[in-house]
């Protein structure tokens, strides 16, 4: 989407791989350093343990086999992009080095930026593209998209949370983190039918979509409705564009 062309497979398969590796890293590290996160996954992994370090090794193992066929250049983006996601939860790797996700006020744009770096910055670097205004475009759009998100979820952990994070629905309140997610998904979805304007109705059912998911969070804190339903609205950008390419 980003350079008009086919979509780059490996770029696709080191991306599911890396981020499937890292999400599960996050939560074994959360669980080795007795760091609260949602009851449910939290009690699921530990009573299959084996199963979940099964799948860290083999997404860590291919991640590393297919960062060895990427480009030189890409590992410009992708050193940084993945000390963001590694040092993500403090306290494992190092004992007495707090996570990103603990320094006061980061805890979204850490997130927010790091799927920009992996989903925009990265197939440009792989690609040897030239930069232009409209790659800035799809950069700013996608951080707004998911720091939108984002934002959803610290409303969700805002209980959990420690204080001196000052996350965003610490500060702002449950309808302010709501005001907040909206406008940023209102910016992301505008942004893209600048580049995009083709694409309207799918993008405006997109940025719907979200609203109400968006809404409906305001009274569930369910590990299932965050999972699947939330994280799983990161990708239906990516998926629409895939429609549109096949």
């Amino acid at each position: 989407m980003i350079n008009q062309s086919k979509p780059d497979w490996l770029i696709l398969s080191f991306t599911f791989t890396s981020t499937l590796f890292i999400y599960t890293y996050q939560r074994y590290a959360k669980i080795k350093t007795q760091q609260h996160f949602s009851a449910e996954r939290q009690t699921w992994m530990t009573r299959h343990s084996l199963f979940v370090q099964g799948i860290l090794y083999t997404s860590g193992l291919a991640s590393v086999v297919l960062m060895l066929l990427l480009e030189l250049e890409t590992l410009k983006i992708l050193i940084p992009a993945g000390i963001l996601s590694v040092f993500y939860v403090g306290r494992f790797l190092i004992r007495k080095i707090p996570g990103f996700r603990d320094l006061p006020f980061l805890k979204a744009y850490v997130v927010a930026l790091a799927w920009t770096a992996m989903l925009v910055f990265l197939p440009l670097f792989e690609a040897g593209s030239l930069w232009n205004s409209a790659h800035l475009m799809y950069a700013i759009a996608l951080f707004f998209f998911v720091f939108s998100l984002a934002v959803i979820f610290d409303l969700r952990d805002v209980s959990i949370d420690d204080p001196a994070m000052r996350t965003i629905p610490q500060l702002m309140g449950q309808n302010g983190t709501l005001t907040v997610a909206l406008i940023s998904l209102v910016a992301a979805i505008f942004t893209m039918m600048l580049l995009k304007p083709a694409w309207w109705i799918c993008l405006v059912l997109i940025g719907l979509t979200g609203a109400i998911l968006m809404f409906i969070a305001r009274r569930r804190t369910d590990d299932f409705f965050y999972s699947f339903w939330l994280d799983g609205f990161i990708f239906l950008p990516g998926i629409a564009a895939l429609f549109f390419w096949l």
